[in-house]
């Protein structure tokens, strides 16, 4: 879900530090989320209504409870063919890098390694 409504702000802080962060903790609140992913953690509160995340935390800890290594792989393949239709670089894990997702980006060459070994295997 994506907040994209007007929301109603009561301005009350409930423990978020940062009173310019307000506003994202009273959409999270009001949009009844799960995760808020950020690269701001330390400024919302801990036991909340909602999980607070990295993205890069989140795509690892998706891929890893899904246990979706060959769903991975298989959007990997269209990212890399979208790339290529644009003439882009075709390393992923570097525009993941960029991104701040070292551990996500780690995770997709180790996947690409790995599938590239099996299939030399055959």
């Amino acid at each position: 879900m994506c907040i994209d409504d007007f929301v109603e702000f009561s301005g009350s802080s409930s423990g978020v530090p940062d009173i310019y962060d307000l506003h994202v903790h009273s959409a999270a609140l009001d949009g009844h989320i799960d995760v808020l992913l950020t690269e701001n953690v330390k400024d919302f509160p801990s036991p909340s209504t909602y999980n607070v995340s990295t993205a890069d935390d989140f795509f690892i800890k998706i891929v890893i409870d899904t246990q979706g290594y060959k769903e991975v792989l298989e959007i990997i393949q269209m990212q890399r063919e979208y790339m290529r239709r644009r003439h882009k670089s075709l390393d992923l894990s570097a525009y993941l890098e960029r991104a701040n997702c070292p551990k996500f980006a780690s995770l997709i060459r180790d996947l690409q390694r790995d599938h590239l070994s099996s299939t030399q295997d055959k």
